[in-house]
């Protein structure tokens, strides 16, 4: 066969990728697949957006946009290689990091997986800590026991003070109801941050948003704590059921004010009483 065929035939069966971004400079044309992060452990399997892409859906400012793409390529996130990257002079954050993991330190993270992450600086680690870092350090997602879940100190403030209200408008008393409690807890979470990629026009935000809005009514219409559940006397109770669904609830409890009356006082009260009555 000519040479000039056997290169058409190769040509023709070049493998070309679509990036899936809908905002791509490039999108609807078929790319080579070294302009692709690859997922590490996979044969064939790249991250859906360019490297261009990747790199513009990083926020320097924002450590999940930078776990998101991680967890996508299944690439260890090591916050003292992330301290290291963000020190240098040159702003292409995701590619830096990827190219240290990958090739620079390969033999010490070859076989290291997402789940593998660390996300505290070394003790005994010489670079000097970026003044961003410094900041996401409180922000990175660490195990709480409570909540069963990685979570940032921000997750957990918005957790604990929703089931505070939830604890406060409703008679949570029995394991099932505390568990369901939690659940709305983490599932209105997930909406509030589907809500905002929504809101910042990131791609498949309104779908995310979609999906949360309903596992949140679910989960709220199983326990019985949406409003519309509500039975009449819970939404409008009379005085006397008010206080009394406070006293159950022991956010209050009535005090007995005795008065300055002595027995001889109350004696003429009610004889005064009975004289009005005649």
């Amino acid at each position: 066969m000519p040479n000039k065929y056997k290169r058409n035939i190769e040509k023709k069966e070049e493998l070309r990728i679509v990036c899936q971004n809908e905002k791509c400079d490039k999108k609807g044309k078929g790319l080579k697949p070294e302009e692709f992060y690859k997922v590490r452990g996979t044969t064939n399997g790249h991250h859906p957006y360019c490297k261009d892409c990747v790199e513009k859906t990083v926020d320097i400012n924002n450590l999940q946009t930078v776990l998101d793409v991680l967890k996508v390529l299944n690439i260890p996130f090591i916050m003292d290689e992330w301290n290291v990257v963000c020190n240098s002079c040159d702003q292409k954050y995701m590619s830096n990091y990827i190219k240290r993991i990958g090739f620079t330190k390969r033999n010490k993270y070859l076989n290291l997986r997402f789940n593998d992450s660390v996300y505290e600086l070394s003790k005994n680690e010489g670079e000097k800590v970026n003044p961003v870092v410094e900041k996401q350090l409180d922000e990175v997602p660490k195990w709480d026991d409570e909540w069963q879940g990685s979570y940032t100190a921000s997750d957990l403030k918005y957790l604990n003070n929703y089931y505070a209200g939830l604890n406060n408008d409703f008679k949570i008393i029995t394991t099932n109801h505390r568990d369901y409690a939690r659940k709305i807890a983490q599932s209105s979470l997930s909406q509030m941050k589907a809500y905002q990629k929504m809101l910042s026009g990131i791609e498949g935000g309104d779908v995310a948003y979609e999906k949360a809005t309903k596992i949140f009514d679910m989960l709220s219409k199983s326990a019985q704590f949406a409003e519309s559940q509500r039975g009449a006397n819970d939404v409008s109770l009379g005085c006397f059921g008010r206080v009394f669904d406070a006293v159950e609830k022991h956010n209050w409890v009535p005090q007995h004010v005795p008065d300055d009356e002595d027995l001889f006082d109350k004696i003429i009260n009610q004889f005064s009483n009975i004289k009005r009555s005649l």
